[in-house]
């Protein structure tokens, strides 16, 4: 009875696997009495969700062969609470939530949405370090580290928010978060999460916290001076303008390496921009925020699981199509990893900061 029943799944397996695979579009699969036909793809507004309008009939095309039986169509949302709504009434079935959006949805709306995948990027090589190695290995010159990518396909399914200083006052005594006290740092606005709201978390959780008017180190606080951007912060540290900056990780690489568009920054082609060749030199890392997890595409419990698992398994064959990949990375997306909800339990604590500390 027990190997009957096992190779019953077995089949039933076999026929998953066949009618979610990239090869298989003639499969005939039940679909459960509840599921709809179509399947609405939702994205939050965003520049990266206005790109990928560009290439949505692209990408519903491709999805439909990989789900037989289901047409899909692509849209942007209002904004990210109309996206939950129409999640929670099953208008909308498969959202592109960022982890924070991700974490207030599963803490808000519990049970009503479903994780299924984080996306992933390109991995600096010390990316691919244990954490707790990562800042030791950007501050030893001997590494001669650039930021450099991994040259095999491995990917990062998170990244975090940096804390940088100059080696002059690093070197000085700023070597630590807690050294901020009485300091100036710059950082993003209030709504960039690896440029304000995870820095918070790491001042908070060393008795600091961001402040407008003067600092009193007494006190731990730390003067806010916002710029507008992850390089802005970079170059307003390296004028002076700072006694530190948070931005993401390694924000340096991208004021280091030279894209091709840009050529003319790199009077030696050899790829490195001459006004911050010294960079990596120049500054030091002082401590790394938790991390933070990429995008993710999410779907609704108002769909059955069969069918989020399929729509899981699409995407992922998806993007590993070259038209797939480059509809996806219009939203920066280059792969996929499968996500479970454990995985944000991050995101949760620091939502949760959010509210109780920054939304007041």
């Amino acid at each position: 009875m027990k190997k009957g029943f096992i190779s019953l799944l077995a089949v039933a397996s076999i026929v998953l696997a066949g009618c979610g695979s990239s090869t298989s579009t003639e499969c005939e699969v039940p679909l459960p009495e509840n599921d709809p036909e179509e399947i609405n793809v939702q994205f939050v507004p965003s520049k990266n969700a206005d790109a990928i309008m560009l290439v949505a009939p692209a990408l519903e095309s491709l999805l439909a062969k990989e789900v037989p039986g289901h047409t899909f169509k692509i849209s942007v949302g209002t904004d990210f609470n109309a996206v939950l709504e129409g999640m929670d009434a099953g208008q909308v079935q498969v959202g592109f939530l960022t982890s924070q959006q991700y974490a207030q949805a599963s803490l808000e709306r519990a049970g009503k949405v479903q994780v299924l995948l984080t996306s992933v990027r390109n991995a600096m090589y010390v990316q691919t370090l244990p954490y707790e190695e990562q800042v030791a290995f950007m501050n030893n010159q001997a590494n001669n580290y650039h930021g450099e990518y991994v040259t095999n396909d491995e990917k990062a399914t998170a990244y975090a928010s940096q804390l940088t200083t100059m080696k002059s006052t690093y070197d000085a005594g700023l070597k630590t978060v807690k050294d901020l006290a009485g300091k100036t740092v710059c950082a993003l606005s209030s709504s960039s999460g690896s440029g304000y709201i995870y820095p918070s978390v790491l001042l908070y959780e060393n008795g600091l916290s961001f402040t407008t008017g003067t600092p009193d180190a007494s006190k731990g606080e730390v003067k806010y001076l916002q710029v507008s951007g992850h390089t802005d912060s970079i170059k307003a540290l390296l004028r002076g303008d700072c006694d530190a900056s948070f931005s993401y990780n390694d924000t340096r690489r991208d004021l280091y390496w030279v894209s091709s568009s840009n050529a003319s920054a790199d009077s030696d082609g050899d790829g490195v921009a001459d006004e911050y060749k010294d960079i990596f030199a120049d500054t030091r890392v002082v401590a790394l925020s938790t991390l933070i997890y990429n995008d993710t595409i999410s779907a609704s419990t108002s769909i059955s699981q069969d069918l989020r698992n399929r729509v899981q398994r699409a995407f992922m064959n998806v993007i590993k199509t070259p038209e797939g990949l480059e509809a996806l990375s219009a939203y920066t997306h280059t792969g996929y990893k499968l996500a479970t909800d454990s995985d944000y339990e991050g995101e949760r604590s620091v939502y949760k900061f959010k509210v109780e500390h920054l939304n007041k």
